[in-house]
């Protein structure tokens, strides 16, 4: 059976006791904000999060799980329309203050797994699942699905290019 627990990751000492007391093989480091344009949020969200995680971690002794962090296609900003794709030697440049928190928060991943913490910073693109904003094309296609289907709005969706491809992965699949 899957336990939950709901906590602030930012509070070390109850984020110390929750570990101690399950101690996880992996961590799935999925909390954070992708809709906001609050930067402290963003920041509180993506960087503070995993600094505490990462310290209470090294706190522990003898206690070193998988920590799996997930990047974010932003942390690149606008890539040439000629790269068929992201590739890992794109250098980072966000154009976007969530882009640079998430390219924040694998740099900081990165210095703690130079300190021995075993840290996966996974390329996780376009990600799909019940929550997306409606600020992402597929979010927002989800909304007026929804309104169409509550007879709220015409049968039509409103798009951009149609050219761009993309591949989309479901979030209970990742």
């Amino acid at each position: 059976t899957k336990k939950f627990y709901q906590i602030d990751l930012r509070c070390e000492k109850k984020l110390k006791k929750l570990l101690l007391k399950i101690k996880p093989g992996h961590i799935f480091h999925f909390a954070g904000d992708c809709s906001s344009t609050d930067f402290e949020k963003l920041l509180l969200s993506h960087v503070f999060s995993t600094f505490a995680l990462f310290k209470v971690i090294k706190e522990i002794e003898g206690y070193n799980p998988r920590i799996i962090i997930p990047s974010s296609a932003s942390e690149y900003g606008r890539v040439s329309r000629r790269k068929a794709s992201i590739r890992e030697d794109c250098i980072p440049a966000p154009v976007s203050l969530y882009g640079f928190s998430k390219m924040t928060q694998t740099n900081l991943s990165l210095f703690f797994a130079r300190q021995g913490l075993d840290v996966v910073i996974a390329r996780i693109f376009n990600i799909i699942g019940e929550g997306v904003p409606v600020s992402f094309s597929i979010g927002r296609f989800a909304y007026e699905l929804a309104l169409i289907r509550k007879k709220q709005k015409s049968p039509q969706l409103h798009t951009k290019s149609l050219d761009v491809k993309r591949d989309f992965l479901d979030i209970h699949d990742i």
